[in-house]
């Protein structure tokens, strides 16, 4: 069964990754946002998860495969997300 991580302002990166983890070993876990984020919720949303991809000592295909790179391609992709912050976060996803 795959399970839905539900991301929003209330879930810290560590219980996602807690969360996360927990799914994997069930079954499989997908990303979604809270249908109540709003433009301002990504915004934070999108500084707290960059913060976290720039953590990582990764190789580019590993940060977008995160949870952090999945979760900032989520926010990307969103109708509510500023094309200045879209942009932001491509810049990050896809630099070499």
């Amino acid at each position: 069964m795959i399970h839905l991580i539900s991301v929003g302002p209330d879930l810290t990166p560590k219980e996602v990754s807690k969360l996360a983890r927990k799914y994997a070993m069930t079954g499989g876990v997908e990303f979604g946002l809270n249908q109540e984020l709003s433009a301002l919720d990504l915004e934070n949303l999108a500084q707290l998860w960059m913060k976290e991809l720039s953590e990582l000592d990764l190789d580019l295909h590993r940060k977008k495969t995160s949870n952090a790179g999945r979760i900032l391609d989520l926010i990307s992709e969103s109708v509510l997300c500023p094309a200045e912050l879209r942009f932001r976060i491509r810049g990050l996803l896809e630099k070499n």
